[in-house]
């Protein structure tokens, strides 16, 4: 497969993905104001509450979710025409909103081309990511939805369901819905379709992150610089392509924060929109990934120290909307396919194979038969490995692969953005401590506590691994300590911003596993596919050529 033909796959997939959102957003931005922030929010959580609701209507009938998918992507079509043929205001908001999904576009293509550089696209199924940075295999985690939403398309048994004794009930169903909701519409095999597919749905995180910014009201050009770091990031690559929807979930997780700042900023309750806005975000976060639930407790502190954010109708309409979404899957968890505890008993308990008992009675029996002394060890063990043995190593380019030292701590995710503790500190004896990203420090400091709550929380020892975090805190340490980083001199931006881009390409990008999968079953060996090296090269030249212009404007310039 050529790469030009893969890009325009992957444009195609995205514009089935964005069109219903985008259709809804301009319906309400006709009867009330959104900002370009807002208008954003919508179109993804459009996207992903369609997905939920297909994944309903395949699991009780085929003709029915077909029917949802097509209905959905032609309501799509007939409702944007005739608005964006006659009304300026909405083609100036889709222009305004344009901007970062045409960011998501060109990191995806970047990202699939660089992910296939050894196989052949057409030829390989969605498990490629299980064997594409290692020589063993990984995990299976990226291909559950792949599995799940198979299985109900083809009317398949549930159990047995996949990776040996796990239920289909232990993993949440959002990223299978949104699969399901695209399913009629794919040109390639359904592994392919779904690498595709769910590779856009973890490039929202891009999103996410410029939501975020644009809510703490930071300066174009700033955003763009953020923006190069992250997206040339290589923990945020290979989670964009080794597809469990931990990203996802983080964009959704995202959204909240940028929501409240909002309000907070002009000084009002949040509307009763805006309640169901972050409460629709949180829950379809759960419904992506439970992992993120990890990232409330600096969000609930805000809200218990600034009370007047809420009314009890918003939260009422809060609690509502998250029983509404989120109660349908838990009554499939407990009733149809129990007990769908398995996740929070492994890493709060330490209890690994499934067992009979209630989830709190194993809590209370892991905290009783331990003694005190080996319990705060555990917990320390937690606090310990979110460094690791080797946090120079991590900072330096292919000075180690991506294993647990370089992609599973959270020190070695965060990667070159952690010159910004440096950076902070120099800060601190100079006269301007100005801060590239407004409120730096509080974001840091906000995320210090979740990642402290989560290792108290985590039984252990030692269980503080980037797979079992929120992967929004990862992110936004990351575009927190950029905020101290980012006032360093002009100089030292762009040759930090180098080693980001080498050890993306030394680290993961040149990684060649010794085969890859094939859709026979069989493993061959790998062939460097040109065109997509060039491809997928060029746009990281285009990446660093847009946003490096950025390091250039004018009031960047007494940081030279």
């Amino acid at each position: 497969m050529g790469a030009v033909f893969l890009a325009a796959l992957f444009t195609y997939l995205l514009a089935l993905i964005l069109l219903p959102g985008l259709a809804v957003t301009l319906v309400i931005a006709r009867r009330k104001y959104l900002s370009p922030v807002v208008a954003v929010m919508i179109v993804i959580l459009t996207n992903a509450t369609l997905g939920y609701i297909a994944f309903w209507a395949y699991f009780g009938d085929r003709r029915l979710g077909r029917t949802i998918s097509y209905s959905t992507l032609a309501l799509s079509i007939i409702a944007l025409a005739p608005m964006l043929r006659h009304e300026a205001e909405l083609r100036k908001l889709v222009k305004q909103i344009a901007l970062p999904f045409s960011y998501v576009l060109v990191a995806g293509v970047c990202y699939i081309c660089l992910f296939f550089l050894y196989s052949n696209p057409v030829k390989t199924g969605g498990d490629l990511g299980n064997w594409r940075f290692s020589n063993e295999v990984l995990p299976g985690d990226n291909i559950i939805p792949l599995i799940f939403a198979h299985k109900i398309y083809d009317g398949a048994p549930l159990r047995p369901f996949c990776c040996g004794d796990w239920l289909s009930s232990d993993r949440p169903p959002l990223q299978a819905g949104i699969v399901l909701l695209e399913w009629p519409f794919k040109l390639v095999n359904p592994g392919m379709q779904y690498q595709l597919v769910s590779t856009a749905l973890q490039c929202f995180w891009i999103c996410g992150v410029w939501c975020f910014l644009k809510s703490l009201r930071t300066s174009e050009h700033r955003i763009g610089q953020v923006l190069a770091f992250l997206i040339l990031s290589g923990f945020l690559f290979y989670n964009s392509v080794y597809v469990w929807p931990k990203l996802l979930a983080a964009a959704l997780i995202l959204f909240i924060p940028a929501i409240l700042i909002e309000a907070l900023r002009e000084k009002h309750a949040l509307s009763n929109f805006e309640a169901g806005l972050a409460a629709l975000s949180f829950s379809l976060a759960l419904l992506a990934h439970p992992g993120g639930i990890f990232s409330m407790s600096a969000i609930l502190l805000i809200l218990l120290f600034r009370r007047d954010l809420v009314t009890f109708r918003t939260i009422a309409l809060a609690v509502l909307v998250t029983v509404i979404f989120l109660g349908p899957w838990r009554a499939y968890q407990k009733f149809y396919d129990p007990p769908g505890d398995r996740l929070l008993k492994l890493h709060l308990a330490a209890v690994g194979p499934p067992d009979n008992n209630s989830f709190w009675y194993d809590l209370r029996d892991a905290y009783t038969r331990l003694p005190v002394s080996a319990i705060v060890h555990n917990k320390w063990l937690n606090l310990r490995i979110l460094v690791g043995n080797h946090p120079v190593a991590a900072l330096i380019p292919g000075a180690l692969p991506p294993d647990r030292s370089g992609r599973d701590l959270i020190w070695g995710a965060v990667g070159i953005a952690n010159v910004g503790w440096l950076a902070a500190l120099i800060l601190l004896f100079r006269r301007n401590r100005a801060r590239a990203v407004p409120f730096s420090g509080p974001i840091v400091a906000a995320v210090i506590l979740n990642l402290l709550v989560w290792c108290l929380v985590m039984f252990g020892p030692g269980q503080s691994y980037t797979p079992h975090s929120s992967y929004a805190d990862i992110i936004a340490i990351s575009v927190g300590l950029l905020g101290f980083l980012l006032m360093l001199p002009r100089t030292v931006c762009l040759i930090l911003l180098g080693i980001q881009v080498v050890n993306l390409f030394l680290t993961y990008v040149f990684y060649r596993p010794a085969s890859v999968p094939v859709l026979t079953g069989n493993r061959v060996p790998p062939h460097l596919q040109v065109s997509l090296l060039v491809l997928g090269t060029a746009c990281v030249v285009g990446l660093l050529l847009y946003f490096g212009r950025s390091f250039f404007v004018a009031d960047d310039l007494h940081n030279q």
